[in-house]
């Protein structure tokens, strides 16, 4: 599809203020020196990886998203980890209610035809990249990071980009009632 437009998109849940803060004072405390720290503005949750998405199928894919019913959930996150490829994340176990609207966006997306991995949901956030090796093994437990997750949106990720890697192209509420309704479009998403 040489030509035609295209982003590469996800789907995630972004920390509010505070857990914002506490995930970045943990990439102060546990990456070193010489790794990437992700900016405090990039951190977010990832739910659902899609890939290079052409540009004239955002508006379906925000439809799908849109019709997500599912009521806010609260996350913990309670580990600090190592991962292949040298990144560093902090984990948690997500409980029934994510796990359900984590299952409710892989078939609404799936749905709409698109091929996504369907690998279980686990509940992470990269605080650092390019970790050296001499850094050793990093899995502890860490002092529990609580998120609600009363949103979730779309994001594209751009390689070399001046104001942050990621951006939000749209945004839906997770009603208390179990609707979700779109809180925020960018303009970002051609009609």
């Amino acid at each position: 599809m040489s030509g035609v437009p295209q982003r590469r998109l996800f789907f995630a849940l972004l920390p509010g203020a505070e857990a914002r803060s506490a995930l970045d004072a943990l990439a102060r405390r546990y990456a070193p020196a010489r790794a990437r720290r992700v900016p405090l503005a990039d951190l977010h949750l990832p739910l659902l990886f899609l890939g290079s998405v052409p540009d004239a199928e955002l508006a379906r894919l925000c439809a799908a998203a849109a019709a997500i019913a599912a009521p806010p959930f609260s996350l913990v996150l309670d580990r600090i980890e190592r991962w292949r490829g040298g990144l560093l994340c902090v984990t948690g176990t997500a409980g029934a209610d994510a796990l359900a609207f984590h299952q409710q966006l892989l078939q609404g997306v799936q749905a709409a035809g698109y091929v996504v991995d369907t690998r279980p949901f686990r509940a992470h956030a990269t605080l650092a990249r390019d970790l050296p090796r001499a850094a050793g093994r990093v899995d502890e437990p860490i002092e529990p990071v609580r998120l609600q997750a009363d949103s979730f949106c779309l994001m594209e990720s751009r390689e070399r980009a001046e104001s942050g890697r990621y951006s939000v192209l749209a945004q839906w509420r997770l009603d208390k009632a179990g609707d979700a309704a779109a809180q925020h479009e960018t303009g970002a998403i051609p009609a």
